[in-house]
């Protein structure tokens, strides 16, 4: 498991949009999502897919997929992200 060094609170506020492109990405693979959890921090998801794509392959797309969306939407994370609240 990693953690970063610095854990930033970026999520406050887009959590409902951030669970909606989840849900979006997830129902692309053809999986279920049975809980998706939004800390101010970090996310857990649990989904119930098929075996064939790897949890590895599936956990890289929704982090790259989700990343890309949430930051096209919401451009100031960026900075969040990167050196703390703005």
């Amino acid at each position: 498991m990693r953690i970063p060094k610095y854990r930033r609170d970026a999520l406050v506020g887009v959590a409902e949009y951030v669970r909606e492109v989840l849900r979006v990405i997830i129902e692309e693979f053809d999986c279920e999502s049975i809980v998706i959890e939004i800390m101010p921090d970090h996310v857990h998801v649990f989904t119930l897919c098929s075996p064939r794509p790897s949890p590895a392959y599936i956990v890289n797309y929704l982090k790259d997929k989700s990343a890309r969306g949430i930051l096209e939407r919401f451009p100031k994370l960026k900075i969040v992200i990167r050196y703390g609240k703005f």
